[in-house]
C-alpha cells in the first residue's frame, strides 16, 4: 500500500514534513515509500540487542534477503499483520519507519527491509494513529479507528474499530468492533463483534458475537453468539446467549432474533458477510 508523506502526529504532537528528508536519505521517489510499524524495549533496543536509533537512516548489518526471520529490520507493513510480535509492555517504545517497497521481503505475517528511516519513537497511540493517517484503509494492529453515520472503521489485531448507525466495522485477531444499528461488525479469532437494531455480527472462533433486536449473529467454534433486546410486553431488557458446540449451535451459522424473541438459525450461507469474515480471518 502506496502511503502519505505528510506525518500527522497524534494528539499532543505536531505536524512536521518529512519528504525531502526521507527521499534523500533512502534515495527514491515517493510513490516508493512505505511504512512499517514495529517496537522496541525502553533502550530502544530490539532482538538480540540491536540498538536502533532514535530518528534518521538504520541499516541491518547482517542483511540477507531470503524470507526467513532475522537478519533484516522487522516491522507490520502498513501496520497489518501478527500483532502479538509488537512489545505491548508499558515500557516499550512504538516505531514508524520508512521503506522502499521494492526492498521489503514477506514473512508471513511480517516483513523485513535492509535499510529504513525512522520518522517516529513514542507512544503506542500516537505510532498508531500516525499510520492510520499515512495508511488510509490499512488494519493496523492496537490502532483504535473510528467513524460515524454509515462510516467504515478498519483495525488489526488488538484493535478497536466503531462506527455509527449503518457502518462497517473490522478488526483483527483479539480486537473489538462495534457499529449501531443497521450495521455490520467483524473481528477475528478471539474477538468481540457488537452491532445494534438489526444488525450484523460475525467473530471467528472463541469469539463473541452481539447484535440486537431483528440482528443476524454468526461466531467461529467454540465462540458465543448473544442477543441483546427490549421485551416490550415486560418492559425490562433481555440477553439471550447462545454458545457454539453446545444445543445444536453451529460455527458460522447465521442466527436471527425474530419479532417473537426466538433466535431462528439461517444456516451457514451463502451470505457474503459470511465470505468477507472469512476472506479477513484468513488474510
Amino acid at each position: 500500500m502506496t502511503c502519505e508523506l505528510v506525518l500527522t502526529f497524534g494528539s499532543g504532537c505536531y505536524i512536521k514534513k518529512m519528504e525531502h528528508k526521507v527521499l534523500n536519505e533512502l534515495k527514491c521517489e515517493s510513490s516508493e515509500i512505505v511504512y512499517l510499524l514495529r517496537t522496541c524495549d525502553k533502550d530502544l533496543k530490539s532482538y538480540k540487542g540491536f540498538q536502533w536509533p532514535s530518528s534518521g537512516l538504520v541499516s541491518a548489518p547482517d542483511w540477507d534477503p531470503k524470507p526467513e526471520c532475522g537478519n533484516g529490520l522487522h516491522g507490520l507493513l502498513s501496520g497489518e499483520g501478527e500483532g502479538s510480535l509488537l512489545n505491548n509492555e508499558d515500557a516499550a517504545k512504538w516505531m514508524v519507519i520508512a521503506a522502499v517497497k521494492s526492498e521489503v521481503v514477506q514473512i508471513d505475517r511480517k516483513v523485513k527491509v535492509p535499510r529504513a528511516y525512522v520518522v517516529f519513537v513514542g507512544s503506542k497511540k500516537d505510532a498508531t494513529d500516525m499510520i492510520v493517517k499515512l495508511c488510509p484503509g490499512s488494519a493496523c494492529a492496537f490502532a483504535t479507528v473510528t467513524s460515524g453515520y454509515s462510516g467504515h472503521s478498519t483495525s488489526g489485531d488488538y484493535g478497536h474499530s466503531t462506527s455509527g448507525d449503518y457502518g462497517h466495522s473490522t478488526s483483527g485477531d483479539y480486537g473489538h468492533s462495534t457499529s449501531g444499528n443497521s450495521g455490520h461488525s467483524i473481528s477475528g479469532y478471539s474477538g468481540h463483534s457488537i452491532s445494534g437494531y438489526s444488525g450484523h455480527s460475525i467473530s471467528g472462533e472463541y469469539g463473541h458475537s452481539t447484535s440486537g433486536y431483528y440482528g443476524h449473529s454468526t461466531s467461529g467454534e467454540n465462540g458465543i453468539v448473544q442477543f441483546n433486546y427490549f421485551e416490550n410486553e415486560r418492559k425490562r431488557k433481555r440477553i439471550k446467549i447462545l454458545y457454539v458446540g453446545e444445543d445444536n449451535i453451529k460455527a458460522w451459522h447465521i442466527y436471527f432474533l425474530n419479532d417473537k424473541y426466538e433466535v431462528e438459525d439461517k444456516g451457514h450461507g451463502p451470505s457474503l458477510m459470511i465470505e468477507v469474515a472469512m476472506k479477513f480471518l484468513s488474510s
